[in-house]
């Protein structure tokens, strides 16, 4: 008996809660989400979420359902704030509901977006969003106990991989607002790390992470949509040259300054995405110097840091002052690699992209390039300097290609550099040339 009068009564319990929110769907969708009080680890939060399900089961239209997953998310976010307070050992609980509520935002914004741009407003609104989501998260760090950050961090994750998914959406229509969406987003990271306290490593490795989630957004992106190139080519510059500023300031920070270099790398692979997709629209020649300049920016760097060198390192901390100096040129020697090897491509594949004037350029850069590395070569450490041959194997190897290409007709057999000091890399750029001077040859019907 005991137990029949337990199943009624748990029975009334959910058709009361199904019903009163069933009735209650269209305004609760609009309405402003209100402190909960059934919360994560409650006798009642199963009977909660239920009644969402089944709300949410009998919310058919995309966009409407769209809207019921994004009220979700907004409601997991105030358990979580509010779990802070009443029951902070239930984080981890509160942040995984929030996640996986992200999830199923997902998969209804891709049913959205195949109904095409009548639905940008809508999207529009969940970037908004999801950005503010980011700003409350971010808030909330400073009251999150130690062992409750990674937790609190998933979920700020997840927030912010759901904005980007927004953005995605809206570049499928207009990928110039998305472009400046992300440029927005990752100029307040910069702002933010040039401001940050130059010994709280913990909150510049955040911002920096943020940084690079957007920067493989954009570079993702810039791959699938040839409009943005020139405008991703040009930030890129700019951003660059702020990571390089970045890397000088937070000096004694080894760790983060790894990170940086991490995130400098990817900001060239971003960049070198899109003078690619340039060069597939056959515009190269608007961008000749432009590559050239930003490639020698990467030696002209390398040559200011091993100048700033001092020749010894203190001998209490010699060893990890020499694998810094080591790591330092071998990512810088490696950025400008990144740049050769597109180099090489469009050689190889059009070189009728480049004008007289471009051949010139590349050329004077790659001689610039090999004159500045074998100046530095001596004074940087010996561990160093395998990286160091590489890059001028690289430049040598492109400068070689690029005259051949021009010329050769009548200069198969110009020499390489004449300068004796680089004899050790000489026959290794031919013999890595030699596969693509044959093709040259052979499409020029040589």
């Amino acid at each position: 008996m005991k137990r029949q009068m337990k199943k009624i009564i748990t029975f009334i319990v959910l058709a009361l809660m199904v019903g009163s929110g069933l009735s209650a769907f269209a305004e609760e969708s609009i309405q402003e989400v209100e402190t909960p009080q059934v919360l994560p680890g409650s006798f009642w939060y199963p009977f909660k979420t239920f009644g969402e399900n089944i709300r949410t089961f009998f919310t058919f239209n995309s966009e409407a359902k769209l809207e019921r997953h994004q009220f979700l998310s907004e409601k997991r976010l105030a358990e979580l704030e509010a779990i802070m307070e009443k029951a902070p050992q239930l984080i981890d609980r509160a942040a995984d509901n929030y996640q996986r509520q992200q999830e199923k935002l997902a998969q209804a914004l891709n049913r959205v977006v195949q109904r095409g741009p009548e639905e940008e407003e809508l999207i529009d609104r969940l970037e908004d969003s999801m950005g503010q989501h980011l700003e409350k998260l971010e808030s909330l760090k400073e009251q999150v106990p130690t062992e409750a950050q990674a937790a609190l961090e998933r979920a700020r994750s997840a927030a912010q991989q759901g904005q980007i998914k927004a953005i995605e959406a809206i570049s499928n229509w207009q990928p110039d607002e998305a472009f400046n969406r992300y440029k927005d987003l990752m100029t307040e990271r910069l702002d933010r790390l040039e401001q940050v306290a130059e010994l709280d490593n913990e909150e510049a490795e955040s911002i920096l992470g943020q940084w690079r989630v957007y920067n493989e957004a954009l570079r993702r992106m810039s791959k699938s949509r040839a409009e943005i190139s020139d405008q991703v080519n040009a930030w890129q510059a700019q951003a660059l040259e702020r990571l390089d500023a970045l890397e000088d300031r937070f000096q004694g920070m080894e760790q983060f300054r790894e990170h940086l270099r991490d995130a400098r790398s990817e900001a060239v692979d971003t960049q070198v995405e899109a003078l690619r997709k340039i060069s597939e629209e056959n515009r190269w020649a608007e961008v000749e110097n432009d590559f050239s300049e930003t490639a020698l920016r990467r030696i002209e760097r390398l040559r200011e840091r091993v100048q700033e060198m001092d020749q010894d390192c203190p001998e209490e901390d010699q060893a990890e002052c020499l694998n810094e100096r080591r790591r330092m040129v071998e990512s810088l020697s490696q950025e400008y690699q990144k740049y050769m090897t597109l180099g090489e491509e469009i050689i190889q594949q059009d070189w009728d992209n480049l004008s007289v004037e471009g051949h010139d350029t590349l050329s004077q850069a790659s001689q610039e390039a090999i004159q500045t590395l074998e100046s530095v070569y001596d004074v940087a450490p010996e561990e160093a300097r395998p990286s160091l041959d590489q890059a001028i194997t690289a430049a040598e190897r492109l400068r070689h290609l690029n005259n051949q290409a021009f010329e050769i007709g009548n200069q198969l057999g110009e020499p390489m550099s004449d300068n004796p000091s680089i004899e050790r890399v000489q026959e290794r750029a031919r013999q890595e040339m030699a596969p693509q001077l044959e093709v040259i040859k052979n499409r020029l019907g040589q």
